[in-house]
């Protein structure tokens, strides 16, 4: 439950940073800051411990396939990434990746640690992940960012990742609405300063 916790305690940080975002500031350069009309609660109320495994097992795909991110194989940067994974025998995330799919193969990114479930073909298919929560390698600097599906970073030892991101969010590229290039503007100003830094996505 202390993950549990943990997740619990992000998602207030950021409904915190929201609301002083858009309340504590101005929404417009020319307005007012927006009224809030409640406020969460923001202390107790921790989840309580249970061996109950079945209520565990529900509770934890739900959050797990709540964060999962697919992408199209067919991108050119989602098939030099695919080509470095490493195949693997599947564990219970990959499990929650693969969800109800029957055409799936198991991967690990052997840099960041991350699971990955390729569904369909190999150019035709997706891939399903999480994204990683930093990049490891201190020694290289960010060359470049594709985005396609999703922001890509590119390193320049040549090297092309899924852009990191907070546990609760990815840096998704594509059709719809949000603030989409806002996020992936913030998080590559962080990687440009630490390649390899937990990036955050207060105060973008």
């Amino acid at each position: 439950m202390d993950l549990a916790n943990s997740q619990r305690h992000l998602r207030i940080d950021s409904l915190n940073s929201a609301i002083r975002i858009f309340g504590d500031r101005d929404a417009h350069p020319y307005g007012d800051p927006l009224l809030i009309a409640a406020r969460h609660h923001t202390e107790g109320y921790p989840l309580p411990r249970t061996d109950d495994r079945d209520l565990l097992s529900v509770g934890w795909r739900t959050i797990a396939s709540s964060r999962l991110f697919e992408v199209s194989a067919r991108g050119s940067a989602a098939r030099r990434w695919g080509q470095r994974l490493a195949p693997r025998d599947p564990t219970a995330l990959h499990a929650v990746l693969a969800d109800e799919a029957q055409d799936v193969s198991f991967y690990t990114d052997p840099t960041t640690r991350i699971p990955v479930v390729r569904k369909g073909a190999a150019r035709q298919g997706s891939w399903a992940f999480l994204a990683p929560l930093r990049l490891p390698d201190q020694a290289v600097r960010l060359r470049s960012v594709i985005l396609e599906d999703t922001a890509w970073v590119r390193t320049d030892d040549d090297r092309i990742y899924p852009g990191p991101c907070t546990p609760d969010e990815h840096l998704w590229w594509g059709p719809g609405g949000g603030d989409q290039p806002a996020e992936a503007a913030w998080v590559i100003a962080q990687l440009l300063d630490d390649i390899s830094k937990e990036v955050s996505l207060a105060d973008h």
